[in-house]
């Protein structure tokens, strides 16, 4: 049974398995070692030590294994932390993963069959060849497992089809409302795209995490580079259209400052920066809202969103 690390309360007792996200040795004001952890399942994660720790139990496990753990929960700063008694490895045989990483509520049948239905929608037929050159059935496979973060929003699997399905339902409607201004087309291709390179930023096997090109490239350079690969296997779309709809990968965080390589230089690019960071920031607050105590009148402060979520609804009449 999984342990739901979203309603833990000081004093309860945990005797559970967890995959293990991150692991440092510590010394206490004392000089005495202990170990901090971070551990986490498909309900999230958890913070968690153990004091006066042995060496050979600290090289027992590293990052990505999965541990089973005994311990109490105590309460520091006012959230749940996990003070283990005891650890060991589980064998490796013994592990199905998908019990430990988050997975998308949404249905992704559903959400993969509205991809492709948008993809049939582009009027301009070199998009919707280059789309579909993309979207081929071994990336459409992976598209539709991959997470779209490691924490801030979509953080989990199905999330990357999940987000830019919801990127280009804002793009196109958006785009009514300032048709003949707006290349449509582009735009929605655009969302449906922005974040492909994220099939290679990060890996998910075992949890959710940045691959080695992942740190080192990023998702807006390996995105642009997969536009071009599959643009170049066609070999006779347009360079025009190539080089806007990189322009849009390059540009969607909007700012040097959010590690975008290109500011925003054309109206798509700007609409769907604004639509990526809506459909993200919306996605963070819902699920903030989702583990919050139905009581709360305020959520605990969002590192991410830096700020306190206000939880009270108005009732719709």
């Amino acid at each position: 049974m999984t342990q739901d690390l979203n309603s833990l309360a000081g004093g309860e007792h945990v005797d559970a398995c967890f995959v293990v996200h991150r692991k440092e040795k510590k010394l206490t004001k004392a000089g005495s070692a202990y170990a901090d952890i971070v551990l986490g399942n498909k309900t999230g994660t958890i913070g968690a030590k153990i004091w006066s720790v042995p060496d050979a139990t600290y090289d027992s496990f590293d990052v990505g294994s999965i541990v089973k753990v005994t311990g109490v929960i105590e309460l520091y700063q006012q959230k749940p932390q996990l003070k283990i008694s005891s650890l060991e490895s589980v064998v490796d045989s013994e592990i199905d993963y998908s019990d430990f990483i988050p997975a998308t509520s949404a249905d992704t049948d559903a959400l993969r069959a509205e991809l492709l239905e948008i993809v049939g929608s582009m009027k301009n037929p070199q998009l919707r060849r280059l789309l579909q050159e993309i979207f081929d059935d071994g990336i459409l496979a992976e598209f539709t497992k991959a997470p779209a973060a490691k924490g801030f929003h979509h953080a989990y699997l199905g999330g990357l089809l999940e987000h830019s399905v919801g990127v280009a339902r804002l793009s196109d409607r958006i785009a009514e409302l300032y048709q003949g201004k707006v290349n449509r087309d582009l735009l929605v291709a655009g969302a449906l795209v922005h974040d492909i390179g994220k099939l290679r930023e990060f890996s998910y096997a075992q949890l959710i995490d940045y691959s080695t090109v992942g740190r080192l490239i990023g998702h807006h350079v390996l995105g642009y580079e997969i536009i071009n690969e599959r643009a170049g296997r066609l070999g006779d779309i347009d360079a025009e259209i190539v080089l806007q709809l990189g322009h849009l990968i390059l540009s969607h965080h909007g700012s040097y400052e959010n590690q975008s390589p290109r500011k925003p230089k054309t109206i798509e690019a700007l609409l769907l920066h604004l639509c990526d960071d809506a459909d993200a920031k919306i996605n963070a607050l819902l699920l903030i809202d989702e583990k919050s105590d139905a009581e709360a009148e305020w959520s605990p402060y969002n590192k991410v969103l830096e700020r306190f979520i206000y939880l009270k609804k108005i009732e719709e009449i």
